[in-house]
């Protein structure tokens, strides 16, 4: 081989070290400056890195990590060495982001009957959001119930992302009030169906167990007859609103020296469900009765705030009218359901809606539930009650 040829060969394989060499030498990262990511989430974002025509993904450093439990932007460093030490970094901007929106649940249903000239209550709303604690919520919209018709009141919700969500409510405000209704077409469930126990799924003798039974003579036969264990029925004849604190009742089938409101001030129940007020139906005074008992969930809810109320409705009566209470009726039960169903709905309490399960097909009491009295429920008739009670859960 003549010299020539020898230093062209030697040249040529200078060359290709010098080649293999500088792609070795070098490290090429992806040419990407800006990353999103959403708040919250890990970041395992991998920055596509390669050398000497080799993916090294795997084999980089992130020397900083934004934080992403907060929403901005942050400067993430990546870095990698070769095994000849020869070392690249890029800086990546990562933008921390919150693109999810707030979360509004109406309380109640988002469809609301309201019947001509009545107050159209708010039941109200909860929001939520996945990252501010403070959102604000504007409601937009009025309801005149002075004129049939379909009103709409649109909640609306941003959190400081500017994400934005909105919920409607539709209030139909109708000529016909409860009130109007006859004896066999009254019924509570669609107008006040955002306080009105729902059917729960099974029995839990355990939530009869912390309940109490508070009331009148309905409630008080309970623990004459041993339906219910007598030291979780306090009850006395016409015991009401208007009695609450004054009527000494009684506790554990003896006359005690308790009134219904000392009983709930000392022993403070967990659950308690109250049944006053049949006897206040024969001044037939739905209003008075009505703030009456607003003042009495204000009480137990002052001296027992741990306590969950539970108001029952009123049971009908047999008949239309008793020989021997010609002033009541079951037109002014139902009124007084009425105004009772009005007063949870304002101060947010369950009603527990008996009387549905009480009733005949014409909107009388059932006989067969009944002493012959016409309105104290016989043992078949408290044992249903119960039953109602156990399967409509708070």
């Amino acid at each position: 081989m003549n010299n020539k040829i020898k230093v062209a060969l030697i040249i040529f394989l200078l060359s290709v070290i010098c080649v293999l060499s500088l792609s070795y030498l070098t490290i090429s990262f992806e040419d990407k400056d800006k990353i999103e990511i959403k708040v919250f989430e890990d970041y395992n974002y991998k920055l596509k890195v390669s050398s000497f025509f080799k993916d090294v993904t795997d084999e980089v450093k992130i020397e900083s990590k934004p934080n992403t439990n907060k929403i901005g932007e942050y400067k993430t460093t990546y870095s990698y060495t070769n095994v000849l030490g020869i070392s690249k970094k890029k800086d990546v901007l990562v933008d921390v982001i919150d693109d999810t929106p707030p979360v509004i649940s109406l309380k109640g249903e988002a469809k609301v009957e309201v019947y001509l000239n009545d107050e159209y209550i708010e039941p109200g709303y909860e929001v939520t959001d996945n990252y501010n604690e403070n959102i604000n919520v504007t409601v937009n919209g009025k309801v005149d119930t002075t004129k049939v018709g379909n009103y709409f009141l649109v909640y609306k919700a941003e959190d400081e992302s500017q994400n934005k969500t909105e919920v409607v409510r539709k209030i139909v405000v109708s000529r016909v009030s409860p009130l109007e209704l006859d004896l066999k077409s009254f019924d509570l469930n669609n107008y006040f169906s955002d306080i009105i126990l729902k059917e729960n799924d099974k029995k839990d003798d355990n939530y009869l167990k912390n309940i109490v039974l508070a009331g009148d003579s309905v409630i008080w036969k309970f623990g004459t007859y041993s339906i219910f264990p007598s030291e979780r029925v306090w009850g006395k004849p016409c015991e009401g609103p208007f009695n609450f604190e004054t009527q000494k009742v009684v506790y554990k089938n003896a006359q005690s020296d308790y009134t219904l409101a000392m009983l709930v001030k000392e022993k403070q129940p967990e659950y308690l469900i109250l049944h006053m007020g049949i006897c206040d139906c024969n001044n037939d005074d739905g209003e008075a009765f009505a703030k009456a008992y607003e003042k009495v969930i204000d009480y137990i809810k002052k001296e027992s705030p741990q306590t969950k109320i539970i108001v029952m409705s009123l049971v009908p009566q047999t008949k239309e009218y008793l020989s021997w209470i010609p002033r009541r009726n079951n037109k002014i039960i139902n009124k007084y359901n009425y105004y009772l169903a009005n007063v949870c709905q304002k101060k947010n309490v369950p009603f527990l809606n008996v009387a549905e399960i009480m009733k005949n097909s014409d909107g009388l009491g059932n006989k067969g539930l009944y002493f012959d009295d016409g309105y104290h429920p016989n043992v078949a008739g408290m044992k249903k009650i119960l039953e109602y009670i156990n399967t409509h859960k708070y």
